[in-house]
């Protein structure tokens, strides 16, 4: 994914470490594999982003900017139900 495609996702501030690692190499890899099959109990915005934009194609380059916590867990419902 390039730098377009991050601002359809971006859902948080930067971290220190993140802006740390851009400033130093131009780019921070964010390993998307690590996203458990599974959400756990009262998972936060960004855990929900995530788990939509790896297991649900259709969702990979949405932006959740402006989406609260209640519409993207109502996106995940619809998106499991198929």
């Amino acid at each position: 994914m390039d730098t377009a495609h991050c601002q359809s996702c971006y859902v948080e501030k930067v971290t220190a470490e993140v802006n740390k690692a851009i400033t130093k190499q131009g780019h921070y890899i964010l390993e998307m594999d690590e996203i458990p099959k599974e959400l756990a109990p009262n998972p936060t915005k960004r855990e929900l982003v995530f788990h939509l934009k790896v297991h649900y194609k259709e969702h990979r380059l949405k932006n959740f900017s402006f989406s609260s916590v209640e519409e993207t867990q109502k996106l995940l419902q619809l998106a499991e139900q198929g």
